[in-house]
């Protein structure tokens, strides 16, 4: 694991008073730390990676100013408490909320810890004044429907399956006639074949509406599910719009918050209610309610890769081996979700990054084999004699080393190598390549 300079690690710790909150997103996290690491270790290692994306300085970054840009860590107690606050220029308005998740969600990665649990996000009215929140709100919720005082109520179409739209549709207007407000499409029910696609059923179901309101003189509408794509979703709501339509419904998690930020804005002059039901969160953040379950909900590694396969990933990052990766080993079920016969879909490349190096290559290429993506980041630009040395030894080491050898035999090819490349020999110094046993038992140095 790669050491924080004494130096920049004292420097990362301040309190609360020592910054200036409107210009630091202000993350609270709950951990519980890898073995052999302290609460202290793990957030100044979390602070650090994440702002800087490198453990050790560049030899062209300057250590004070490392220190002046980096996040700082303003609590790391040992009930697993860790509060970082990241600079604000991280995540420009620019980027919005699909940088900042990215950011706050980063060090989950790295092997850092064990648990990582993200509790809250102090927002600095820097940011938040790039997003405009809710257009109605209750306020106008209430006003654009004449409800003032009691709670709306609504009837969701049912069944997903299994039954006709007219059949839906009768039992929702007797809902509506009974007193209900409006009907809402099911979370699972967006734009099937046959009659239940969507222009038909939102044709259908704001035809209920109207009669609905002149049955009972009240106001009544009918929100649609547009949760897709982000272009099938705009094009969704233009439909549903045009139709007749008062709102819709998304679902921010799946979709995408971002997505659903641009969406909004695009929509914004069609005055629909906005209805986000992000149902599947709670694969993220269900907690655990058993110790004799050992383990909480989550999603694997594999799914991940699949689905950005699946959406056109040429190259998908999944993972490292000998790194501070959180898996030991990159080759697992992630990249057999690359390469496995799925449909008709091109296998994809997996990207190794996350602490690549001379030190490690071997490993990553006898795991990953040929059809692998190396990225380096500190292994090139860190490197002791200079970025071009650096580039140049893992082009060696990519060539010579092919996936078919054996550990021994890559420990061999790696020795000779280095014994007749200088700028080789002190990389694999610099990054603790050290010694390795063969497996006879007898240890060279390398």
């Amino acid at each position: 694991m790669t050491r924080l300079d004494r130096r920049e690690s004292q420097g990362i710790f301040v309190r609360i008073e020592g910054i200036d909150p409107n210009e630091y997103i202000i993350v609270h996290y709950r951990v519980v730390v890898s073995n052999g690491s302290t609460i202290e270790e793990c957030a100044a290692r979390l602070a650090t990676l994440t702002s800087l994306g490198t453990m050790s300085k560049l030899p062209y970054e300057d250590t004070a100013k490392r220190i002046s840009v980096g996040a700082k860590v303003l609590r790391a107690d040992e009930s697993g408490e860790v509060v970082i606050a990241f600079p604000l220029e991280l995540c420009s308005p620019n980027e919005g909320l699909t940088q900042l998740l990215t950011i706050v969600f980063y060090g989950a990665s790295f092997n850092y810890t064990r648990e990582l649990w993200v509790e809250n996000i102090d927002i600095p009215k820097a940011f938040a004044r790039n997003f405009k929140g809710p257009r109605l709100g209750i306020a106008g919720v209430r006003e654009k429907f004449g409800i003032h005082a009691r709670p709306p109520l609504g009837v969701i179409m049912k069944p997903r399956l299994g039954v006709s739209l007219a059949g839906i549709a009768e039992n929702c207007s007797e809902a509506l006639l009974g007193g209900a407000d409006f009907v809402v499409d099911d979370e699972l029910l967006l734009d099937r074949e046959g009659e239940l696609a969507f222009e038909n059923r939102v044709s259908k179901m704001v035809g209920i509406v109207e009669n609905a309101e002149k049955a009972t003189g009240e106001r009544k509408w009918y929100t649609a599910n547009i949760a897709a794509s982000p272009l099938r979703s705009m094009r969704y709501a233009r439909i549903a719009h045009e139709s007749g339509a008062s709102g819709v419904l998304v679902n921010a998690f799946t979709m995408g918050f971002s997505t659903v930020d641009e969406l909004v804005n695009q929509i914004e002059e069609y005055g629909m209610v906005v209805v986000v039901h992000n149902m599947g969160v709670g694969i993220l953040t269900r907690p655990l309610i058993s110790e004799s379950f050992k383990r909480p909900t989550g999603v694997s590694d594999a799914l991940i890769a699949k689905l950005s396969r699946m959406v056109g990933g040429d190259a998908v990052h999944g993972g490292i081996s000998h790194s501070e990766w959180y898996h030991k080993e990159a080759w697992g079920s992630p990249i057999v979700a690359l390469r496995s016969g799925f449909h008709e879909f091109k296998p994809s490349f997996a990207v190794a990054a996350g602490g690549l190096t001379v030190e490690n290559a071997w490993e990553n290429i006898a795991s990953l084999g040929p059809d692998v993506i190396l990225e380096a980041g500190n292994g090139i630009l860190g490197y002791p004699s200079g970025p071009r040395h650096g580039a140049e030894g893992l082009r060696k080491l990519i060539k010579e080393l092919s996936p078919d050898l054996s550990s021994h035999e890559a420990q061999e090819k790696i020795a000779e190598l280095g014994d007749k490349d200088k700028w080789l020999q002190d990389g694999l110094r610099y990054y603790g390549y050290g010694r390795r046993r063969n497996r006879e038992g007898s240890d060279r140095p390398c």
